[in-house]
């Protein structure tokens, strides 16, 4: 489960990231704009993750991932990250 490892650092790396830099004088994490982005991008990581358990739990199906499924979360992740 080395996944679990960077996927700890995909959720807190950006946001301990946020905290840490200064614009203005304060974290930018404590901007509105900041704030949105982050959430956007942790709901695209965990709807990729999503993808990404769901094809692998159809590949261990008798029906298995056709080539249209994988390519459509090839191609959803790839414009959502």
């Amino acid at each position: 489960m080395r996944w679990r490892g960077c996927e700890n650092s995909w959720r807190n790396g950006p946001s301990d990231y946020a905290t840490r830099k200064q614009q203005l004088g304060r974290p930018i994490g404590g901007f509105q704009l900041i704030q949105e982005k982050l959430e956007r991008m942790l709901g695209s990581l965990n709807a990729a993750l999503a993808l990404a358990i769901r094809l692998a739990e159809l590949s261990e199906t008798q029906a298995g991932v056709n080539d249209e499924q994988a390519a459509l979360a090839q191609v959803w992740v790839c414009a959502h990250m």
